[in-house]
């Protein structure tokens, strides 16, 4: 290694739970070692949806010799591509030391997770000690090798216990929960009834088999178990937690880290597989104690310090045991691992067994209060996990609605600059290409840097920016770069370095950033092509008086739902209270809130997330069709109605218009918990406005509502 700081490139699909634990570890790794990384994020190779093609022009931005390593993760990464494929992929990288993740690809090192020890023992468990005989298998990507490999031992395990499987009952999910819950749906649509267990080729698909089930009144594990792979946190805090096959990712990306360090110093490299392990819980009916795993006695404590604090204790000593067990559990940052804390304290209970009576009561009492530390600790962690995503979400729909508000670009970096830190990041660029088209600029501009990384208003290639600028003034960073694009149109890259414990949301702030420079790219155009017009005045009257009316016209329309925007709603509403204080009669307003929002985000993507706002406006657009009756969105989720007129009653009537118009569209989500489909919570409030009064008052009395639709049920309407 002959840099001063060494880096090595990391190339992504995506950033969520799953690629954040990898990460996490393989930079810690890697950080100890004096190397930084630079990690790419894009899309899977060959999505068969075009729109991901767009995204994933950032790997051709990657320079190798800029990087002295390689990590890809191949098994998300190349979900969609064939071994040639992703081979071809990684060409460029040839002589660079190159290290797999998940998914083993000829001359590649990789580290897998064996997918064959957990799966085995998984349905050798639901065979051999829970009974169970009619399965169906919820498939993963066709042709992915973890899906195809996870489905072959399924296969042959049935085979070895004489366990005839029916074809018909082979279900494929894809590995995404929204296309597991259709797959389910139509096999009970079938009548199919006759099975008693459902294996997932992933958790995610798992948990929404579930829902399915549980909509259609079976309830898991009582009628039908079911059971995943992967062990993600949702499976964890399932209404009935998810038995799986537990990855040892983080162990997995300590050992891609030290591999790739070795053969960065010229050593030679060779596949590692780190076993999984079968997690037994609810889900699949147990009625058994686990078995506890011998590794993780011996990990958790290595010197046997804990056990031998806790025997002083029983042994009378004092306050031997908890402080110190108290002071260990403080120390961990992981509910999954807490968990291991508890299969602990049951290890400890079988050693136990033999000691006489009197200290049997005594290290029960001692072991249920040390279990009841773990479970306040896990209470709090996922109480503080929970108030930080929330306080983020919070932080970032703010920072979007402040960046949206900007028609210039120097408002914009303006806004960013002042934004950015207020949730966190100390170190982050922006940089755009010279022209915006279907093919990235061949130059690019740093419009925005911080943290002493890059210069504002350097202009150089695209090919000298990764990771030429971010390493070039020596600092050791962890960045992140993320493309930015709307549809096929490239405008440039987002660069951060996520600060520890951050907990924010990457893709979402990446969205907020590349919707805002849309906004205010397409902004521009029409402003430059009215002062075009202008040019023309003289000659060409009729034509730049009807361009005016419509710059004016979209100026005042939200771009993603085109109804009116909150500077049209706000302008409307003071020139009709104003009318209605003088005519003396009723105003209505009609505050409404897609209910669970984010969560449909999170299950269908920000794609599906847009063309459902669209979908609802048109909804309210057909209810309220008064001539002076207005439809705009408020701000995010969130839309008003002004009903010109209108009592409380004549309001109530249409929101409820507004609800069945809603519910006619059947958009379905998969993550709500109020129905199946997207619903609405309403607030409608009608007053007759008087003099010295503010319209303000009507929209806070509306937002009254709305809150009170949100906090008693939702898909609910409150008239005040």
């Amino acid at each position: 290694m002959d840099h001063q700081h060494p880096n090595v490139a990391i190339l992504t699909d995506w950033i969520g739970p799953f690629q954040k634990t990898v990460l996490k570890t393989l930079q810690e790794t890697l950080h100890a070692a004096g190397v930084s990384t630079t990690t790419y994020v894009g899309r899977e190779l060959h999505h068969p949806h075009p729109v991901y093609a767009t995204s994933n022009h950032i790997y051709q931005m990657v320079q190798p010799q800029g990087h002295q390593g390689v990590f890809v993760l191949t098994s998300t990464l190349g979900n969609h591509s064939t071994d040639e494929e992703l081979r071809a992929f990684l060409q460029p990288f040839r002589h660079l030391p190159v290290v797999g993740f998940g998914r083993a690809l000829p001359g590649v090192v990789t580290v897998q997770a064996s997918n064959s020890r957990g799966m085995q023992d998984l349905m050798e468990h639901l065979i051999v000690l829970q009974g169970h005989r009619k399965f169906v298998f919820m498939q993963g990507v066709e042709g992915n090798p973890d899906s195809s490999e996870r489905e072959n031992i399924f296969r042959a395990v049935l085979q070895d216990h004489g366990v005839v499987f029916r074809e018909d009952h082979c279900l494929n999910g894809d590995f995404y929960p929204p296309t597991a819950r259709h797959a389910m749906l139509q096999f009970l649509k079938d009548g199919q009834r006759d099975f008693d267990c459902v294996v997932c080729a992933n958790d995610d698909m798992a948990v929404a088999v579930m829902g399915v089930l549980q909509e259609h009144g079976l309830q898991v594990p009582q009628d039908v178990a079911v059971v995943g792979f992967d062990d993600v946190e949702s499976g964890q805090s399932a209404p009935s937690p998810l038995t799986t096959v537990r990855q040892p990712v983080a162990e997995m990306g300590r050992v891609a880290a030290r591999l790739l360090l070795d053969m960065m110093q010229g050593l030679p490299g060779a596949d590692v597989q780190v076993p999984s392990r079968l997690v037994i819980r609810e889900s699949c009916g147990n009625r058994t104690l686990p078995e506890i795993p011998l590794e993780d006695l011996q990990e958790l404590d290595p010197q046997g310090e804990l056990f031998a604090a806790f025997l002083q204790q029983l042994n009378g000593i004092q306050n031997a045991f908890l402080p110190f067990w108290k002071q260990t559990l403080q120390t961990v940052d992981s509910a999954v691992q807490l968990e291991r804390f508890q299969n602990l304290l049951l290890g400890w209970s079988e050693t136990s067994a033999c000691l006489p009576a009197d200290q049997q009561q005594k290290a029960l009492k001692l072991g249920l209060q040390a279990s009841q530390l773990v479970s306040e600790r896990i209470v709090r962690l996922e109480t503080r996990q929970t108030v930080g995503q929330l306080r983020q979400v919070r932080h970032l729909s703010h920072v979007g609605t402040s960046m949206g508000a900007h028609d210039t670009l120097e408002g914009l970096l303006s806004e960013l600059k002042h934004s950015l830190p207020s949730i966190g990041l100390q170190h982050f660029m922006l940089a755009l290409y010279d022209q915006f088209g279907r093919q990235p600029g061949n130059r690019v501009k740093v419009q925005l840097s911080s943290g002493g990384v890059g210069q504002e208003g350097e202009v150089l290639e695209a090919c000298d920016l990764l990771p030429g600028v971010l390493l070039r003034d020596g600092a050791s960073l962890n960045w992140q770069v993320h493309p930015i694009y709307v549809n096929d149109e490239h405008y440039g890259c987002f660069m951060m370095v996520e600060p520890p414990d951050w907990g924010g949301d990457e893709e979402l702030l990446r969205y907020l950033v590349t919707r805002s420079i849309h906004h205010m790219v397409r902004t521009q155009e029409l402003i430059r092509h009215s002062e075009e017009l202008e040019h023309l005045v003289q000659e060409r009257t009729c034509q730049l008086e009807e361009a005016n009316r419509e710059l004016r016209k979209s100026l005042l329309m939200d771009g993603l739902t085109r109804v009116y925007n909150r500077t049209a709603f706000d302008d409307y509403l003071q020139r009709t209270w104003k009318e209605h204080q003088r005519s003396g009669q009723s105003l209505a307003l009609i505050m409404c809130d897609v209910d669970f929002f984010k969560k449909y985000n999170d299950a269908c993507g920000h794609l599906a997330g847009d063309q459902c706002l669209r979908s609802i406006a048109q909804a309210l657009f057909q209810a309220a069709y008064r001539p002076g009756d207005m439809v705009a969105r408020y701000g995010g989720e969130e839309f008003v109605v002004v009903l010109p007129e209108t009592t409380a009653e004549g309001a109530r009537r249409v929101a409820e218009r507004i609800q069945a118009t809603v519910a006619a569209l059947k958009l379905s989500h998969p993550a709500s918990e109020v129905s199946e489909h997207i619903t609405l919570s309403m607030g409608v409030k009608s007053q007759v406005p008087r003099p010295g009064e503010d319209a303000l008052q009507l929209v806070h009395q509306a937002d009254q509502g709305l809150y009170q639709s949100k906090r008693q049920q939702r898909n609910h309407i409150t008239v005040l």
